[in-house]
């Protein structure tokens, strides 16, 4: 199987295995986001806008769709994996990439949740969510979470140690950036949003494996050890960034 059929056959399972646990709503994933060199959320201006607040570039994310699905807390996460071909093999692989997950900054507030969905312009949502009590802009408990997966093979993307070919940032402050071991399918990184951000729908789905840590263990390092190649790096980490700090997922 390629590492394209891999990606998005992971996606498909995953979005399946979500919707069954009744943890996702609102899934987007469709082929024609996807083009022979890359596989995508809808995509419009997906960029993070850092001259904007989080709440409006969450709401604007939102508005438009550009998510690949929602939480049932109306968090979202984005994907968006892009392909080369090796010359000589003809073997595709992941050039860049990146798996973001955008907690709901109203994550506790009802009101917010229905503001969500009603049929109100940027502009009246962003107001409505300066009226809140709790003040978003100050509340660091509505946007800690905050999660960006990164990858890229090009040479003018990578400094070792400082700005690995791999890391992830939690949180919005853009200098927190620590490199990552692999680059992750779309169910592992989601392992990881639930277990940080849902620890009890994470126990819940996990169960069986917590009822045994000795299997547990076991898969895991099977899992390790078979671990599809996405990119053209037998590691995206170097030897250096190893031994320092290292995200593993």
């Amino acid at each position: 199987m390629s590492v394209y059929d891999i990606i998005q056959t992971d996606i498909e399972k995953t979005i399946a295995n979500l919707m069954n646990q009744n943890l996702i709503i609102n899934p987007t994933f469709t082929t024609k986001n996807c083009k022979f060199d890359k596989i995508s959320s809808k995509m419009i201006e997906s960029k993070m806008d850092k001259t904007k607040t989080y709440v409006t570039n969450f709401l604007r994310f939102y508005n438009n769709g550009e998510y690949l699905f929602l939480l049932n807390d109306h968090s979202m996460v984005q994907i968006n994996y892009i392909f080369k071909q090796d010359p000589g093999s003809r073997k595709q692989y992941v050039t860049k990439a990146n798996l973001n997950y955008y907690p709901n900054p109203g994550l506790y507030d009802s009101e917010l949740l229905d503001a969500l969905t009603s049929d109100i312009d940027l502009n009246e949502q962003v107001e409505l969510w300066y009226e809140l009590v709790q003040d978003v802009e100050k509340d660091f408990t509505y946007r800690s979470n905050y999660i960006r997966l990164d990858f890229s093979d090009a040479d003018k993307d990578f400094t070792e140690l400082t700005h690995p070919r791999c890391h992830i940032h939690i949180g919005l402050n853009d200098n927190f950036r620590i490199a990552i071991n692999k680059l992750p399918l779309l169910s592992d990184f989601m392992d990881l949003v639930l277990f940080s951000s849902y620890i009890d729908d994470w126990k819940k789905i996990r169960s069986d494996d917590l009822a045994d840590l000795t299997r547990f263990k076991s898969l895991m390092l099977s899992k390790e050890s078979n671990y599809p190649m996405l990119t053209k790096f037998n590691s995206v980490v170097t030897e250096l960034e190893e031994m320092h700090y290292l995200f593993k997922i």
